[in-house]
């Protein structure tokens, strides 16, 4: 409304009916002044419109430096693979061991950062599958044998009798958090070591809560220290980043992953006696429908396949080296596009088996560069494209697959994943008429 000075105010107009003998019917009019009320909530959509922008932005830049990060690390681990795969005396295979292990050391900071990210911004999805927990307690224990065996520490396991042999859950989670808590206990650990124990917890006729225990002979935490635990970027000592490295990140991870998947952790610790770290989570029981009973992606079976022509989109050029040595000595014919638009006119041009494409193309987007592939007449339109990506977060992803994207292999590059791609979208050998 406007006041006779021109200036305008908001108002909350109400009106109710009345009827009187005396005056007849009519009704009565409340005008509420609320120019206040008004320029909060414009203040906070106005709020609420910068933090979205600004949860976008960081999306957008996290997973640039994904990529940017992700490359050059896909180039360092997988040169040294094929260095490791050449004639090697004891020294060098020594020399090779520490920059594996090193670079490894460098991704997993990175994925700790990505991971904190992405459960910030919502965009952590949980997935499905049959597994069997105890398998997974002790792929964990084969997987840290050798680093507790350097210590000269023990890492054992016990399982009650009581829990069930399958669950239905996110699987690649529940991996995440053993990694992540085995890892601080030797980490942290000088003598004795490190004990999982899976429990049963409660259960019904169709779900089932397991209990995780995972108890070191560590130099345990002051009960000063232990709200600090899983506070983001923080380190109980001040002497502990620069004795054990790590983001601090990893506790946290841990605990925001079991929040999600609707479970509970809990810490005891005394000084010089040790800390049993506990979470509790709830599993659905599988229902007996002839399904696989593992983890699809745990032992899936490699389909041996034809040499295949394959076409790189890739404009790293050490990646581009790599690439066609490691699919070479696969027994693949490789041939490279550096950049999008090129990746479009060889296929125009040639006949691929399948197309592994670099997410991140100069001259012509991958992901139109996609499209554009996927609009050409048949049978081009149908070969297979696996992106190569370094992009971790979980949007980028999506656009791939909308844009026409077969299958995702994450850099750096794991080998054996694929090979597993390319069987899925390829003719395997066994079905090729001769």
């Amino acid at each position: 409304m406007l006041r006779r000075d021109g200036a305008r105010f908001w108002v909350r107009m109400s009106g109710k009916a009345i009827s009187a003998v005396d005056t007849g019917a009519g009704s009565i009019w409340t005008f509420e002044e609320i120019t206040r009320q008004k320029k909060t909530e414009a203040d906070l959509r106005h709020a609420r419109d910068t933090a979205e922008a600004a949860t976008r932005a960081k999306s957008e830049f996290l997973a640039m430096m994904s990529h940017e990060i992700r490359t050059p690390i896909t180039g360092v681990l997988g040169m040294a693979d094929l260095l490791r795969r050449t004639r090697l005396d004891e020294e060098q295979v020594s020399y090779l061991d520490t920059l594996a292990a090193s670079t490894q050391t460098l991704l997993t900071i990175l994925n700790d950062i990505l991971d904190i990210s992405k459960i910030e911004a919502g965009k952590i999805e949980l997935e499905t599958v049959e597994f069997c927990p105890a398998d997974a307690i002790r792929d964990t224990v084969a997987m840290f044998a050798a680093n507790a065996a350097a210590k000269t520490l023990s890492l054992t396991t016990e399982f009650a009798k009581d829990v069930p042999v399958l669950v239905a859950g996110d699987s690649a989670r529940f991996k995440q958090l053993l990694f992540n808590l085995t890892s601080n206990a030797l980490k942290f650990t000088e003598a004795g070591g490190a004990i999982i124990r899976l429990l049963y917890k409660a259960g019904g006729p169709e779900t089932v809560t397991v209990r995780v225990e995972v108890e070191d002979t560590g130099k345990g935490i002051t009960a000063d220290q232990l709200p600090r635990l899983f506070q983001p970027f923080s380190q109980l000592d001040a002497s502990t980043s620069r004795r054990f490295g790590g983001t601090g990140l990893g506790l946290v991870i841990t605990k925001r992953l079991i929040d999600l998947m609707g479970g509970e952790i809990g810490v005891v610790s005394h000084p010089d006696q040790g800390t049993r770290i506990w979470f509790d989570l709830p599993f659905k029981l599988p229902q007996e429908s002839g399904a696989s009973s593992k983890d699809p992606s745990v032992n899936t079976p490699m389909i041996v396949f034809r040499p295949l022509r394959l076409l790189v989109a890739e404009d790293n050029i050490i990646n581009q080296r790599l690439l066609r040595a490691m699919l070479g000595k696969l027994g693949h014919e490789v041939q490279i596009a550096d950049n999008g638009r090129k990746a479009v006119e060889m296929v125009a041009a040639s006949d691929f088996d399948a197309i592994l494409m670099d997410m991140q193309m100069p001259e012509l987007n991958s992901d139109e560069a996609t499209r554009i592939i996927r609009a050409m007449a048949p049978p081009k339109n149908k070969v297979p494209v696996i992106a190569l990506t370094a992009d971790a977060m979980l949007d980028q992803r999506d656009g791939y697959f909308k844009a026409g994207v077969d299958d995702l292999v994450l850099k750096p590059i794991d080998w054996d994943l694929l090979s597993a791609a390319l069987a899925r979208h390829t003719v395997p050998f066994d079905r090729i008429k001769v």
